[in-house]
């Protein structure tokens, strides 16, 4: 994690409170983790330069479909914006 991240989720934290991180951690770890292997598969799929580089946009298309030269990265701080909006759904409905 970057200081963004940690940032985000310094100020999840504050706003949700600490029995509520746990889980909000959780669910942002299996969803990093899926994301990661639904990635590590398309990179082993043959129809994956096709279909990568209309995921990936121009930049990556315009590489002539090959892989990147350098690594692609997601911010931790979007899953765990994701975590926290399954949990405010959650906790409204209950």
């Amino acid at each position: 994690m970057g200081a963004g991240d940690v940032k985000f989720a310094g100020a999840l934290g504050l706003w949700f409170g600490l029995t509520a991180m746990a889980p909000i951690w959780i669910v942002a770890s299996l969803l990093a983790g899926a994301h990661s292997a639904l990635w590590h598969l398309l990179q082993r799929w043959p129809f994956s330069p096709w279909l990568i580089s209309i995921l990936a946009g121009p930049t990556f298309a315009a590489n002539g479909g090959a892989a990147p030269r350098r690594a692609r990265f997601v911010p931790y701080a979007a899953y765990l914006a994701l975590a926290a909006a399954a949990w405010m759904a959650w906790e409204r409905q209950s």
